[in-house]
């Protein structure tokens, strides 16, 4: 007859401590990499915001000095001044309107346009019959015309 022998283990669940630590360490990695990962995407998107920035203002002074010497070729064909005198007359009228267009409400880069396109309009008269510019009384005219 075989012998039937009853065995009673007792045994110290130790596993289930050691796994609920590992699972409650995974979940806070994973919650600490998630905001990581959403720290670095906001930084991400926010240097993304300035380099566009950037080239927006590059873009625009681009537009602008374009916009000046355009006005200037137009200024040096009326009035038979130099280049350098025709920029430094558009620039200067610019810088003047820019400044006066600061406390008004809207774009400055508006009012500056406006000025512009104001001067081809004003210049014919004041210039003489041998198309010599009077700039004093031009400058002084056209600066009175855009501050009212």
């Amino acid at each position: 007859m075989a012998n039937i022998v009853t065995i009673t283990l007792r045994a110290k669940n130790q596993t289930t401590g050691v796994f609920r630590d590992l699972d409650r360490a995974m979940r806070g990695a994973t919650m600490q990499g998630g905001l990581m990962a959403q720290g670095i995407g906001a930084a991400f998107g926010v240097t993304v915001g300035a380099i566009a920035s950037v080239g927006n203002a590059l873009k625009e002074a681009s537009d602008i000095q374009a916009s000046n010497l355009t006005t200037a070729g137009d200024f040096m064909k009326m009035t038979g001044k130099s280049f350098e005198e025709a920029t430094g007359f558009v620039d200067n009228f610019s810088l003047a309107m820019a400044k006066q267009a600061a406390v008004l409400p809207g774009v400055t880069k508006d009012y500056v346009s406006l000025g512009k396109s104001l001067m081809d309009n004003l210049l014919p008269a004041f210039q003489s019959l041998d198309g010599t510019l009077d700039d004093d009384a031009y400058r002084k005219n056209l600066e009175a015309i855009t501050t009212m």
